[in-house]
């Protein structure tokens, strides 16, 4: 049966995603019109469009998988 390969037997298994790839586009263009939204404001304008309802914490994940991280501006003495 396993002929000296590693293979998966389970393939797609979990839950689908949320937020598709059309969906990341549309988050990242929002992000770019105004890097200083919260999620809070981008979950609330991603619910404008003809989207599916998701929640803060998805937004905020797949912000993060994207590589869009928040960032502070540092003090220099």
């Amino acid at each position: 049966m396993n002929d000296g390969k590693t293979r998966s037997r389970r393939h797609g298994v979990g839950r689908l995603h949320t937020i598709k790839e059309k969906g990341h586009r549309r988050l990242s263009h929002m992000v770019k019109q105004n890097r200083s939204q919260t999620v809070a404001h981008l979950t609330a304008q991603y619910h404008e469009g003809p989207s599916r309802i998701v929640l803060e914490h998805t937004v905020q994940r797949t912000l993060l998988d994207m590589g869009l991280r928040s960032k502070r501006p540092t003090r220099v003495l």
